[in-house]
């Protein structure tokens, strides 16, 4: 896609006016592009091998070292049966889908709005009757389907697919966890969305929304000593919310927070970056 490309006329009145044409146009950077398949071959790769390295891989090697693993037990080291191995992948697939995901996502957002700026894309666009909420949501929105369909349903399906051929999985809880780990996702892309508006450099961008995510990973429980509760109403705590919910166990109410705060911090991100956009001179 270039910028002397046309836009195609399309009716679209109001605060989205040229909406539908800007959407058209994003979605083609994931729908003919290779991103769509080389995004969905490197998760398969790297969340569904998790799954087929612990359903079938590593409950061979324990029955191969039967052995040493009786032995161990007989001298009271705690050990794990290959059947303890399968049933743990599902909580093995979460936590890494929790840390590698939003990194993914923060990565393919991150340039979306800074490098357009930086090359005059966006000048351009805008010359066009198009408003600047327009432009900034059929981005949002472009990538927010790409990020669900290729990073979360594709990935997760085959997960499921590939679980329930060799355990029982509790199919409420599954899907509950996917859903919470769309809402997580969906916040690092409205955060990293955001800074793409208001940073003036590729490190501030990434940098902003890595530490954020990073940091609060690494820090929630330091935090957690300091703020006390308060550390629920962020997106740190959500990952111990999907961590329950993928075996069936309701959430605590300090859980229960965070689940409804983070939706709010991702209307906030979108809100305040529409605002920012509109003060900003291209």
């Amino acid at each position: 896609m270039t910028v002397t490309q046309k836009l195609q006329s399309k009716k679209s009145i109001g605060y989205l006016s040229g909406f539908g044409n800007l959407f058209a146009r994003e979605s083609r950077k994931w729908w003919r592009s290779r991103r769509w398949w080389m995004q969905s071959l490197l998760w398969l790769v790297i969340l569904n091998g998790i799954v087929v390295f612990g359903l079938f891989v590593m409950p061979t090697l324990v029955e191969e070292s039967g052995a040493e693993m009786q032995q161990a037990a007989e001298s009271g080291v705690q050990t794990m049966t290959a059947e303890q191995f399968q049933q743990d992948v599902p909580n093995l697939l979460f936590g890494l889908a929790t840390f590698f995901l939003p990194v993914g996502v923060i990565i393919l957002v991150q340039g979306q709005v800074y490098a357009e700026k930086q090359s005059g894309i966006t000048a351009w666009i805008l010359s066009k009757p198009v408003v600047r909420p327009a432009y900034l949501l059929a981005k949002f929105l472009a990538d927010w389907i790409g990020i669900v369909l290729v990073l979360v349903i594709l990935q997760m399906a085959t997960a499921y697919l590939l679980l329930t051929s060799v355990i029982e999985v509790n199919t409420v809880g599954y899907i509950t966890a996917v859903a919470l780990l769309i809402m997580l996702l969906l916040f690092y892309q409205s955060f990293t969305l955001m800074m793409s508006v208001m940073g003036n450099s590729t490190e501030i961008v990434l940098g902003a929304s890595m530490g954020l995510f990073l940091g609060g990973s690494l820090l929630k429980n330091p935090l957690a000593q300091i703020f006390g509760d308060a550390v629920f109403a962020t997106p740190w705590m959500l990952p111990d919310a999907i961590a329950l919910a993928v075996t069936g166990e309701p959430l605590p109410p300090q859980l229960q927070i965070t689940v409804v705060a983070v939706p709010a911090l991702t209307v906030a991100c979108l809100l305040l970056m529409i605002w920012q956009f509109h003060r900003q001179e291209l």
